[in-house]
Formats: structure tokens, sequence, C-alpha cells
């Protein structure tokens, strides 16, 4: 099986998705960090959804083995980063994972939970919030990308038909 992952840096409020992942998270920045968590449960490659005017992730996350996926429009929105990665892993990966940038700290633990379901989309959630990163398949983030009147990734998620399991962590 191979497994994707997806890192969104544009449409999140004031750039908070580049700043966090250029942030500190003891010897290496939380993007780094990020990176090698996801690297350490089995994904092949991680695609990083950027803007134009991104160009020190570029520089930082160059050397870790990252697809840098560019948005068009430096004021593009969360869904319009999120169309421009799956549209490149959708048919090249079995099961991708879609991470926000301002949320890069996670536990290992999370991504292993995600991957052990067989649901098409798998949603983590902890105190009944739901949360992120979001585990979809292929086959649902071909339904995502049908769905031309998704206003945010997360309505296109939940609206999507395929079969969703919530996990708690």
């Amino acid at each position: 099986m191979k497994i994707g992952a997806l890192i969104l840096t544009t449409g999140l409020p004031k750039n908070q998705g580049v700043a966090a992942l250029l942030e500190p998270s003891g010897s290496v920045s939380a993007g780094q960090r990020m990176i090698a968590a996801f690297h350490r449960c089995g994904v092949h490659a991680v695609g990083l959804v950027i803007g134009p005017e991104n160009k020190k992730l570029d520089r930082q996350l160059a050397q870790n083995g990252v697809i840098f996926l560019h948005c068009p429009s430096g004021h593009a929105s969360v869904m319009e980063a999120a169309r421009v990665g799956l549209s490149y892993m959708a048919d090249k990966f079995d099961r991708i994972f879609i991470a926000c940038g301002n949320l890069p700290l996670f536990l290992p633990e999370t991504l292993q939970r995600l991957l052990a379901c067989s649901a098409d989309i798998a949603v983590p959630v902890y105190q009944h919030v739901n949360g992120c990163p979001v585990l979809v398949s292929g086959r649902a983030a071909e339904m995502i990308l049908a769905d031309p009147d998704a206003r945010s990734l997360e309505e296109a998620v939940f609206d999507c038909a395929a079969e969703k399991e919530f996990v708690p962590v």
C-alpha cells in the first residue's frame, strides 16, 4: 500500500501554516518534525502545498524529501490548496494524510491509529473534537475533488459519500 501526505500552508489565517512549520521544536523545526513523523509511519511522499511567497519553507524543507506543490494564488483557500495537493496525489497513492500546517504537532501513534482503520476516511477525535490530520483513500480523494460546491475542506470531507470512521486519539 502506498501512502502519501499533504501539508497545506495556504488559506490559513495570516500565513499561520508557514509560521507554525518554521517554529523550533527541539533541535529541528516543527515542519521537519511533522515530516519525520509521517516518514516513520510509512509515508512514501510528503507534498507541501505552498503559495508563491513561501521561499523560506523551500529552503528549510527541501532536504527532507518534500514535493513542493505550488498554489498559483497566494490568497488560495484551504480547499483550493487541498485540490492542488489531491489532484497531484489521488491517483498515485492508496491513502493520503491531509494536514494543515498550522497544526504541525501530533503523535506518531495518531497516524498509526488512523492507518489501522479500513474506512475510506479516518478522522482523529480528541475530547469530542475532530482533529488533524485526516486520512483519505485515493477513492475518497477523487470524490472530494469531484465536489465543485465544497467551500471548505471540512465540508468536503464530511459531505463526501465515502465511509468515515472517527478515531479516538
